[in-house]
């Protein structure tokens, strides 16, 4: 278990002024100062099956969760303690197979599982225990993050070309509405930026949460999507800057990639966390092995009350170290990679 220094998040007021623009150049605490780890645990895996990589992140409300292979398709239950409780997925187009898993979900009535394919534009439902369940074509393929509001599933998908957007449908995949979020100008502009740009989705309550992770704003919006607030760009927060086409082919493409990556910061997530905080996860692209696999960093985030989403706190995020969800009890936090075990831990709300 670590050891960590208790600091109230009531005191953060006296270390870090509650106006936007008073956020500090460089954070003061760390994530780990703040948000006390309560439990942390390895993931078991089984013999002749690792786990290539923590992808998506989803949990039951006894406190077992489950957990998207970042690399393979496939997905794993685990109990609350990490003892690995099953795994189920193969590669192929067949039933109950994946190509590209890109968000988990829970129906509440039956804690049956939503694992959804953005190449075969399919939601596939299993039981709590991965046993097959049913499948379903979506007529607009998904992108990534599901929530559910009230009846309705909401989760980002692409509607058209280039373009991604909020889909609601019902809980028998009737897609409802759609609205189209259209990207920034840095996007369509700027060569490369979109082959590496990811939208966002954070959903709470009444509220859910936009942006795409190659800059700000992030956009704050009521629960049929029209936007309602927003955060804007903090003044320490590096722009990625413009490339001329052809910069990163040829013999020196490889190193003025990595030049690049170095060059600017992004939105890495956006998490809802203690029902009170918007946290908006910083990071960095960095590309690693030998085929450059390009890889997103968590280096530092900003609190921002959730009722008028003022920051309140920038907190840095240890090396290694990349928060997976938010919760009403604080962070899901990975904490630990291999070569050691994969390990989570929960982060408990001061």
């Amino acid at each position: 278990m670590l050891q960590l220094t208790r600091v109230r998040l009531g005191v953060l007021p006296t270390l870090v002024s509650l106006a936007a623009c008073s956020i500090p150049e460089e954070p003061n605490l760390s994530v780990l100062d703040v948000f006390d780890v309560v439990q942390a645990v390895a993931l078991e895996e089984a013999p002749g099956d690792p786990l290539g990589g923590v992808g998506d992140y989803t949990e039951s409300i006894d406190g077992s969760f489950y957990v998207a292979d970042a690399l393979l398709p496939r997905v794993r239950k685990y109990a609350r303690d990490g003892r690995l409780l099953g795994a189920v997925g193969s590669f192929g187009d067949g039933p109950f197979e994946y190509r590209r898993i890109v968000g988990l979900g829970l129906l509440p009535e039956d804690a049956r599982v939503i694992v959804l394919d953005g190449d075969l534009s399919r939601a596939t439902t299993l039981h709590p225990n991965l046993a097959p369940d049913t499948t379903h074509l979506l007529r607009v393929p998904p992108l990534g993050d599901l929530y559910l509001l009230g009846r309705d599933i909401v989760y980002l998908g692409v509607p058209g070309a280039r373009m991604a957007g909020l889909v609601w449908a019902t809980q028998e995949w009737q897609a409802v509405q759609t609205t189209e979020l259209p990207p920034p100008a840095r996007i369509a502009d700027f060569p490369y930026v979109g082959s590496y740009a990811r939208s966002l989705f954070e959903a709470h309550g009444n509220r859910m949460f936009t942006g795409i992770t190659m800059g700000y704003p992030i956009i704050s919006r009521n629960r049929v999507g029209v936007p309602v607030d927003s955060i804007t760009r903090p003044s320490w927060f590096r722009d990625v800057p413009k490339l001329e086409i052809g910069a990163l082919n040829g013999p020196t493409g490889g190193e003025n990639r990595r030049e690049w990556f170095e060059s600017f910061d992004i939105v890495a997530a956006v998490h809802v966390v203690c029902d009170s905080l918007l946290a908006v996860v910083h990071g960095e692209l960095a590309s690693v092995g030998a085929a450059g696999r390009v890889v997103e960093r968590h280096t530092d985030l900003t609190l921002h009350r959730l009722d008028d989403l003022q920051a309140v706190a920038r907190l840095s995020i240890p090396d290694e170290i990349k928060i997976l969800d938010g919760k009403a009890d604080g962070f899901r936090i990975l904490t630990s990679v291999p070569p050691n075990s994969w390990g989570i831990a929960r982060g408990a709300c001061p």
